[in-house]
């Protein structure tokens, strides 16, 4: 007699993802797919908001997709999912969790960060403030960090305008996202903030290319990699062309795709900066 046996490895692992994204105005639509990777078909998919089992997908033999529509604001909160199959079953792990921040079109209270801006370095100071036409007392400003956690801001004080918290000295921990809520789950439009261990390098190049154009481009570096890449503002015509300017972002487009020299510079160059940085460790 010949016997056979199933081996599941502990390989199997729900991955969580959301479409079209996580941050959504009340009425919109969201999809949450699981996904059991490394593994066959057949699987059933449980679902969990805050802890709180949801819906078992039993009947969905087809995969794992759990769809809010029209999405309401006591959806928001962290997903995760569960998949099980076989006799006896076998569960797979918990998955990554999955944040939903869903808000009115007009929330009554707006999330102030000083200084205004979302990317921020260690050692830095922040200033994160609840602040509305009305009064704004007993709203909370909370963070979710990127290890998980959800938390709300520590070293407070409550004055006439609104729920403020400072943060005196930034780490990399404290990159997540933060919003304002309300004791009565009222909650404000989410901001995404990232606090990064080095400073920016600021690269910038003049590329001059065929028919009398030339483009002034800066590229912002963080750790060695590409933040951002601007044109300086400015008309650039090609000569016998309608007298039109093009827009930055429609001359860079059309640059990148015509012109390989364009795009192989700015490659170049932050090959070479990268190359004296290792240099100089």
């Amino acid at each position: 007699m010949i016997y056979f046996c199933s081996v599941l490895s502990g390989e199997a692992q729900a991955v969580l993802s959301v479409s079209p994204q996580s941050w959504l105005t009340e009425g919109d639509s969201v999809t949450l797919s699981c996904e059991v990777r490394h593994s066959s078909t057949g699987w059933r998919f449980s679902w969990y908001r805050d802890g709180q089992e949801l819906v078992s997908d039993s009947r969905r033999e087809a995969g794992g997709s759990y769809t809010l529509s029209p999405a309401a604001l006591n959806h928001t909160g962290v997903y995760v999912c569960r998949a099980t199959r076989g006799e006896p079953t076998f569960d797979t792990q918990s998955s990554n969790p999955q944040p939903l921040w869903i808000t009115g079109p007009s929330p009554p209270v707006s999330l102030i960060i000083r200084p205004g801006r979302t990317r921020h370095f260690i050692n830095d100071s922040l200033s994160l403030s609840c602040e509305g036409q009305n009064d704004s007392t007993g709203w909370r400003v909370r963070r979710y960090t990127h290890s998980g956690e959800l938390l709300d801001c520590t070293s407070v004080w409550v004055s006439v305008t609104g729920y403020t918290c400072n943060i005196s000295s930034l780490s990399t921990s404290h990159t997540g996202v933060y919003w304002c809520q309300s004791g009565s789950g009222g909650r404000s439009h989410p901001l995404n903030i990232t606090v990064h261990s080095e400073f920016p390098v600021f690269l910038y190049m003049t590329l001059t290319l065929s028919s009398n154009i030339s483009i002034n481009t800066s590229i912002v570096l963080i750790n060695q990699n590409i933040i951002s890449i601007d044109s300086f503002k400015g008309i650039f015509m090609s000569v016998g062309s309608a007298e039109a300017p093009f827009s930055v972002l429609s001359l860079l487009s059309c640059l990148v795709a015509a012109s390989p020299y364009l795009l192989a510079s700015i490659i170049l160059g932050v090959k070479c900066y990268r190359a004296r940085g290792e240099n100089s460790q």
